[in-house]
């Protein structure tokens, strides 16, 4: 595991989880250091906005976590 680049992942990530508009010029220079290209820094940014949403629409309609149970009732409901 490359332990500076996974840090500097993680350190962004929660960042920007915590307050995106805090998210700075440095922060993303310090993505593309740990050698991340523009088109990398922009999925990071999307996949910690993805997973934000999919744990509010969880916290807001009180749902599980796991769908998996659900749709394969919908798909093969017990006779």
């Amino acid at each position: 595991m490359d332990e500076p680049r996974t840090k500097a992942l993680l350190e962004y990530a929660l960042k920007v989880n915590a307050d995106a508009k805090s998210v700075s010029d440095a922060d993303v220079q310090g993505l593309r250091d740990a050698g991340l290209t523009d088109l990398g820094i922009v999925q990071i940014t999307h996949i910690v906005s993805d997973f934000a949403s999919y744990n509010r629409l969880n916290l807001a309609l009180d749902t599980d976590y796991d769908y998996r149970s659900f749709w394969q009732q919908l798909a093969f409901p017990k006779a």
